[in-house]
């Protein structure tokens, strides 16, 4: 069973949604268009799999009860942004990535992506390595944590 589906809370679902569209679209690229600059090929390769790794490990937190619907959005949120910025370095995703179009029609001029259903400020917040996996309790300050039992 995957991490990503239709099985999370109205507050959730869209940026799980978002998760899953940026995994396929990397996977897309890493498969069928990949970069000709061996840095950009590097950083892609595997990513999509990191993406639903990393979205797993935050979902699973706050199915066990260590993390809030909203320090579960930051810490999806702020990783999805990070490999929004990489992405945007790395491969030619043009103005609006297709991840960030999602399922709405198009009534006014798209802005740049912005892969949070809100505006999220995350209190000190980490800048990943593009070479080691995300640890998702470095974005969440602890009063996004639920406490102990």
């Amino acid at each position: 069973m995957t991490v990503f589906g239709p099985h999370y809370p109205a507050k959730l679902q869209p940026i799980i949604n978002h998760a899953e569209r940026l995994a396929a679209l990397l996977h897309e690229h890493e498969i069928r268009n990949p970069p000709s600059d061996d840095a950009a090929r590097a950083w892609l390769t595997g990513r999509a799999e990191e993406v639903e790794m990393v979205v797993g490990f935050i979902v699973a937190d706050w199915r066990e009860d260590q993390s809030s619907e909203g320090g579960t959005l930051i810490a999806l949120s702020a990783y999805l942004r990070e490999v929004h910025e990489r992405a945007e370095e790395e491969l030619p995703l043009g103005p609006v990535p297709a991840c960030c179009v999602g399922d709405v029609a198009v009534t006014a001029p798209m802005t740049p992506c912005d892969p949070s259903p809100a505006t999220v400020r995350v209190a000190n917040p980490t800048r990943l390595s593009p070479d080691t996996l995300f640890d998702p309790a470095s974005v969440l300050d602890d009063s996004d944590r639920k406490p102990d039992r």
